[in-house]
C-alpha cells in the first residue's frame, strides 16, 4: 500500500482494522468511508519482491485466509463473473489432459475443441501473471497450480465453515 500519513491517520491507520484478517481490504475500505480515494494498481517493472518468503505454507495460508475474506467481500455479479471463468479454466484444466490420457470422462472429447479451451487459458493465465510476476513455463502445465488453487480453495471453504483461519501463527475468527 501506498499513501501519505496524513491520509493513512484520517482513515484511522491500522488501529481500525486490527481485528481484521486481511488488514489491508479492509483498510481500503476506511480510506472509501473518509471519502479518500483507493486504487488498485499493478507495479510490472517498478517493484519486485516475493509475496510469501516462508514458502509453501505461508501461500496456502495466505491465500486461504484471502479466499475466506473475499467470499463475503464480493458482490454477486463479479462473484458469479468469476465462479464462471474458474468454471472454464477447471474444464480446460481437467479435460485435455484427461483425453489425451485417455481417462473415463463425460462432455465433448474432441481434441480440437479441448485444445482450443486449454489454449485460450494458456495465453490468458500469460497475458495476466506476466503482469504480476515471472512464471515463465508453468503456463504450459496449468493444471497442475490449479489443482493447487482448487485444494487451497476447498480448504479455505471448510475452514468459513468451521468460522477460523489462521494466518502468521494466530487465529482469526471469521464469522
Amino acid at each position: 500500500m501506498v499513501t501519505t500519513r496524513s491520509d493513512y491517520d484520517l482513515a484511522g491507520g491500522h488501529a481500525a482494522v486490527a481485528g481484521k484478517v486481511v488488514e489491508d481490504w479492509f483498510l481500503g475500505h476506511c480510506y472509501e468511508a473518509v471519502s479518500l480515494p483507493v486504487s488498485v494498481l499493478i507495479g510490472h517493472s517498478q517493484i519486485s519482491y516475493r509475496m510469501y518468503p516462508g514458502g509453501l505454507r505461508d501461500m496456502v495460508q495466505g491465500f486461504n485466509k484471502n479466499f475466506a475474506t473475499a467470499a463475503g467481500e464480493v458482490r454477486w455479479p463479479r462473484m458469479l463473473a468469476v465462479l464462471l471463468w474458474l468454471s472454464g479454466l477447471f474444464w480446460a484444466a481437467l479435460w485435455l489432459p484427461a483425453l489425451l490420457l485417455g481417462w473415463p470422462m463425460i462432455g465433448e472429447r474432441a481434441i480440437a475443441f479441448n485444445g482450443l479451451i486449454y489454449g485460450a487459458y494458456f495465453i490468458q493465465l500469460l497475458l495476466l501473471t506476466r503482469r504480476v510476476g515471472r512464471f515463465r513455463w508453468i503456463h504450459l502445465v496449468f493444471p497442475i497450480p490449479v489443482l493447487f488453487f482448487l485444494s487451497v480453495f476447498v480448504l479455505a471453504i471448510l475452514n468459513l465453515e468451521r468460522g477460523q483461519v489462521s494466518w502468521k501463527g494466530r487465529v482469526f475468527t471469521t464469522t
